[in-house]
């Protein structure tokens, strides 16, 4: 049986009541901070002498020794909003004689059922004004009496820790909690012993109305996976749809696309299919999304693809350079706007604000009363938005394609009544408010507008764009901080992410003041503040702070010592420390570098945890130095001290990081693996350098690739595709490569560009010929048909006529690629390579050997 709450321990107390008011002002805190320290939460007084001692002044023994179910109900009644039905609920559970943790669970399911109701019915201002007329009343009072002094000591203590933590959704909250303690208790294997089924139902039914996304796709997770972990029932389509976005969340893609497929033959409705390709979008299985986008074209007869799908599309394929899919989709779109019109501005509002795979126009959720009746309203077309359009056209421009995404505009503009409204959607897109002037903007849209009428559009969207900065309080930031500011778009994009954080920051800076108190919002204050100290060359002050933060790092780690005037920074952590590597990298100096150093020393002498952005900062630092026995170190404790995928505390690595490790990997296997010749001093050099790598990389490249894209499901692009294929090709890694180049090009559908191709293919020349001579020097053991065989293939390829580069005799990209997996296969047969070991690889990437394009050259 899982535990809710375990109490193994007597707390005894010793008070009298002309004492009371004095424990509770005074004392209570010390009593509270020892319970906290105390492993068995509980205070002991052990000494007989002692309490004989205070029992002679009027003391009286209070024992708080009543049962798990005494400590969980006062535990309860302090996070009970005080409302009438929740007062009536916690009387029913009080009144049980043994509390079970159904019973408990069915007392959350009715609190959370009713704190959702009252969130759609309360004001913000009603929610807050009940919370603190309900829990800021004092708990001990006057007329309190010592019968029940227990309790009260007891809802003390647990306010005290729960106050901060107190929200509109404290008991949905819990119920959450306690799902997912339930389904990581491994202890049961059948759940419903814990949890009935019908309380799963009734928890993922309350999960879909909640408002806060977070909650309700982790309330959803949770109890879709109770639900289906019994392998008893299975929720109808409708509702495995709101499963899914949640497994999408949660990056179990595998699980989404088999609950899609199964369902796909018995549903066969085009908004079913609409899910599918959200699920392949989302785990950027490209190849399919673009098979299931025109089998459903073919199966339903109509011009017509839900926008979000669509738009969602297009921002991926333009991530990834595929833009001539990406015109294709726009196109589609505008034809979809031409016969069904814009949505009106309301339902544009509603649209930006973020969907469900099912259609997000229910803010409720309805009964019909046929399957035929729901599927009518899933499928019910959707028109597309004027602010999902700009957003479409701002995407454009930050994936690099400024020129299609102007002229877009340009036509939008022109074709469309355009307002302030829908102009401030691409002024937020594109981060516009942090140009240095206008001007910038309005020179690169001119050319795509009409010469009568640039003149007067610019002046209007420069007018727009004016007022959107006085509305939105960005002129303060704009006069106080203009060092920040960007000279023209194309820097704007690159930067936009860090803009939207020093946006964030300094529109509370400039606000009344944050009355959180809590340690990690008063970190990220301070990670902003360092970082624009920094910006500001005000390298001293930024110092400065960073000493305070370790002296905080300090007194935590001595909790015993209780100093005066304790610290109120929060402690050191390697965002603080990763802020200095990279302004001390950047400046490329032997200065500078020394001061890396230093940072480096100082993280370790802290015992800082090493996070996804200082170990990037460390590997750029290190590799510029070509210090590899330094990279390797830091590579393998990433790999190894990584959480599992499933944690609360995972992290996945940014695509950043990845590509700086690869770039690791290819170094390191080129200055392994190249030949030793040339100049003494270069050999001199090379031998010095391998002699200074004294570890080994720990993780093969292919496991690298695997957690890469299978486990953290990063979408790659096209530098991080050149890096590891050329970290492949540096340690003649063909078999592996193989499959890497089957996974890139069949499931995310990525270009291999001609050149890289040809990259791949002159190493595979080399090693080939390598190979060639080695069976040859062999040749007393082979048949002189297999001699003259490899004899033909070797002037085969010495002479050119042979894995050559094909585009020279115009063949196409599609077909050159093609023809180097042939070349690769053929080569891997030459060495006897296993074809289960390669399917094996193969399979390990989610690609059935049967089913890739280049299964015609595999016989």
């Amino acid at each position: 049986m899982l535990n809710v709450i375990t109490c193994r321990s007597r707390l005894s107390l010793l008070v009298t009541p002309r004492q009371l008011r004095y424990i509770r002002t005074k004392s209570l805190s010390n009593t509270i901070s020892t319970i906290k320290k105390n492993a068995d939460n509980a205070m002991h007084i052990q000494e007989k002498q002692d309490i004989a001692v205070l029992k002679k002044h009027d003391f009286t023994e209070v024992d708080i020794n009543s049962g798990v179910n005494s400590w969980f109900l006062s535990y309860l009644a302090v996070t009970n909003p005080g409302f009438k039905k929740s007062k009536k609920n916690l009387r029913k559970l009080k009144k049980q004689k043994e509390t079970s943790l159904k019973d408990v669970v069915e007392y959350l399911l009715l609190e959370s059922e009713n704190e959702i109701k009252r969130l759609q019915t309360m004001s913000p201002e009603e929610i807050n004004r009940h919370f603190t007329q309900n829990k800021d009343s004092e708990i001990f009072d006057d007329s309190t009496d010592i019968e029940n002094l227990d309790e009260k000591i007891i809802q003390q203590v647990v306010y005290d820790e729960m106050k901060p933590k107190l929200h509109a959704l404290t008991n949905t909250n819990h119920l959450l909690d306690l799902l997912e303690k339930t389904l990581s208790d491994t202890s049961v294997v059948d759940k419903s012993q814990i949890i009935s089924l019908d309380q799963m139902v009734q928890a993922f039914e309350l999960s879909k109305l909640i408002p806060n996304l977070k909650y309700r796709l982790r309330g959803q997770y949770l109890t879709g996976q109770l639900i289906y972990g019994l392998k008893k029932v299975r929720l109808d389509p409708g509702n495995e749809s709101f499963y899914i976005d949640s497994l999408l969340h949660f990056r179990k893609f595998k699980t989404a696309a088999a609950l899609f497929e199964s369902y796909k033959r018995r549903v066969n409705e085009r908004w079913w299919y609409e899910v599918g390709m959200m699920i392949y979008l989302r785990s950027n299985k490209f190849h399919k999304f673009n098979n299931l986008y025109l089998e459903t074209m073919d199966t339903f007869g109509e011009n017509y693809i839900r926008p979000d799908v669509i738009l969602s599309a297009i921002r991926k394929l333009l991530f990834v350079r595929h833009v001539q899919k990406a015109r294709q989709l726009t196109d589609h779109l505008l034809s979809m706007v031409k016969t069904y019109g814009w949505a009106e501005d309301n339902t544009s509002e509603a649209a930006a604000g973020g969907r469900s795979t099912v259609s997000m126009s229910r803010n409720g959720f309805l009964n019909f009363n046929s399957s035929e009746e729901a599927n009518s309203f899933l499928n019910e077309k959707q028109k597309v938005s004027k602010k999902d359009y700009l957003s479409m056209i701002s995407s454009y421009i930050i994936y690099g394609f400024s020129k299609e995404g102007m002229q877009l505009f340009a036509n939008f503009e022109q074709s469309t009544k355009m307002d302030g409204v829908l102009f401030n959607t691409l002024i937020v897109k594109l981060r516009l408010q942090w140009l240095k002037e206008f001007d910038s903007f309005g020179k690169a849209l001119e050319p795509y507008l009409s010469p009568d009428e640039a003149t007067k559009k610019l002046e209007q969207l420069k007018g727009w764009y004016n007022d959107a900065m006085e509305k939105h309080n960005f002129s303060k930031v704009r006069n106080s901080f203009s060092y920040l500011l960007y000279g023209n778009v194309n820097d704007l994009v690159r930067f936009r992410r860090v803009s939207d954080v020093l946006q964030q920051y300094l529109l509370e800076f400039f606000s009344a003041e944050s009355d959180e108190q809590n340690l990690e919002f008063k970190s990220k204050k301070l990670q902003m503040i360092i970082k624009l100290l920094l910006i500001g060359d005000r390298e001293d002050a930024a110092l400065k702070l960073l000493s305070k933060l370790e002296e905080a790092k300090k007194e935590e780690a001595n909790k015993d010592v209780v100093k005066k005037g304790a610290s109120v920074y929060p402690p050191v952590n390697s965002h603080h420390y990763f802020l200095f590597t990279e302004y001390y990298r950047n400046k490329s100096n032997r200065t500078a570098e020394l001061k890396v150093e230093q940072m480096i020393q100082r993280a370790n002498e802290n015992k800082v945890k090493l996070n996804s952005l200082l170990l990037l900062s460390l590997l750029r630092h290190f590799f510029c130095q070509e210090r590899y026995e330094d990279c390797i170190v830091l590579i393998n404790r990433f790999f190894s001290t990584s959480e599992s995928l499933g944690s609360k505390s995972c992290e996945i690595p940014p695509r950043k990081l990845y590509k700086e490790i690869w770039k690791v990997y290819r170094g390191y296997y080129r200055l392994i693996n190249c030949k030793l010749r040339g100049s003494d001093n270069w050999i001199h050099t090379t031998v010095q350098k391998r002699k200074d790598i004294k570890s080994r990389l720990d993780y093969k490249m292919f496991d690298v690739f695997n957690k890469m894209t299978i486990e953290h499901g990063t979408l790659l692009n096209y530098e991080l595709v050149n890096i590891v294929i050329s970290a492949f090709t540096a340690n003649k890694e063909w078999n592996n490569l193989f499959a890497v180049l089957c996974y890139m090009h069949d499931v995310q559908m990525l270009n291999i560009t001609p050149s890289r191709v040809e990259y791949v293919r002159k190493g595979l020349r080399k090693d080939y010929i390598e190979q060639l001579k080695m069976k040859l020097e062999k040749r007393d053991t082979l048949d002189t048909e297999l001699v003259r065989s490899l004899r033909f293939k070797l002037k085969e390829i010495e002479d050119k006529r042979a894995l050559n580069n094909l585009k020279l005799a115009g063949i196409d990209d599609e077909e050159n690629f093609q023809n180097l997996l042939a070349d690769l296969m053929e080569y891997l047969r030459l060495i006897n390579y296993s074809k289960d070991q390669l399917n094996e690889k193969l399979q390990q990437l989610g690609l059935n050997p049967n089913d890739l394009k280049f299964h015609r050259y595999v016989e």
